[in-house]
């Protein structure tokens, strides 16, 4: 997913590193329980890009802060609970973005195991 962050100067390693803890983070927040769209505007824009893949393949691909807002609203996250088991971030070659890989599980009514999946983020500071 290719998401929205404000105005900053380039970011150091640890900058990053606490952005993109804190990134994942809010988005989880605002997709659980009863979804958040005003939290979620604040994490994409018009130019976020979210695809959806299973078994290495793309299954979804949206653009747009309600086109996807749409699909995470049809995906029931607010029935489940994720739990966020790593985050890792990387510096990108352009200095305005920066790459944010989560590992985590996910919890789903009436389900006794948990799904493993992963989500990578490109964030990209909007002037």
């Amino acid at each position: 997913m290719i998401c929205n962050l404000g105005k900053t100067n380039v970011m150091a390693a640890e900058d990053i590193e606490s952005t993109g803890r804190g990134f994942v983070t809010k988005y989880f927040d605002a997709l659980m329980g009863k979804p958040n769209p005003s939290a979620l505007r604040q994490l994409l824009n018009e130019q976020s890009v979210y695809v959806f893949a299973q078994y290495g393949h793309p299954d979804h691909e949206m653009y747009g802060m309600c086109l996807i807002g749409w699909f995470i609203k049809r995906m029931e996250y607010g029935k489940c609970t994720v739990i966020v088991r790593s985050v890792d971030t990387s510096a990108r070659p352009h200095p305005e973005e920066f790459a944010v890989s989560s590992l985590c599980e996910l919890m789903r009514p009436g389900k006794d195991v948990p799904l493993m999946f992963t989500q990578s983020f490109i964030i990209k500071r909007v002037p």
